[in-house]
């Protein structure tokens, strides 16, 4: 492969992660209302004398939801009142076609390709997971223009996609 080189400089800023972790949840929260209120309503078209059963159903459901929501926009509301620094920060970097290294100014990573399991490309924002919870964000804004972002997600799909191989 040829050897690509890629500047980073920017901030992740709260918007981008706030864009990809509420929108995951809200998706959820979605599905779970969806399957909740089909349910009630099979379970009062087919049986009427369990409708007390149903709207139980529909409230615990809607509060779960609620709870959710509110439990998300806490953690999110932390994280911005705290700075996770290593979150947050301002940073420099350089992808390559080997690694990707990233300096702040709490923090300095070389982060190998191997190390990551899949990617999600919004877009805006294209995520990096290490495992099914823990993801890198990298917004579009941290790159020099739409030139290097796609040289970029191009690269990302390459060698997420060669590690799925050697993985096979």
């Amino acid at each position: 492969m040829k050897n690509i080189e890629i500047k980073i400089q920017g901030q992740v800023k709260y918007s981008d992660w706030l864009r990809v972790v509420l929108r995951n949840f809200l998706i959820s929260l979605m599905v779970m209302l969806i399957i909740s209120i089909v349910f009630s309503w099979y379970l009062a078209i087919h049986d009427p004398s369990q409708c007390s059963i149903c709207v139980g159903f529909l409230i615990f459901s809607s509060s779960f939801a609620i709870w959710t929501v509110i439990l998300s926009l806490v953690t999110a509301f932390t994280l911005h009142v705290f700075k996770r620094q290593h979150v947050f920060e301002s940073l420099n970097g350089l992808i390559t076609s080997e690694e990707i290294r990233i300096t702040q100014a709490s923090l300095n990573q070389t982060i190998n390709w191997k190390r990551y399991a899949k990617f999600k490309k919004f877009s805006k924002v294209l995520l990096l997971y290490d495992s099914p919870y823990s993801f890198h964000i990298f917004p579009k804004h941290i790159f020099e223009g739409e030139e290097d972002w796609e040289k970029f997600v191009n690269l990302v799909k390459i060698q997420v996609n060669a590690k799925k191989k050697d993985t096979l």
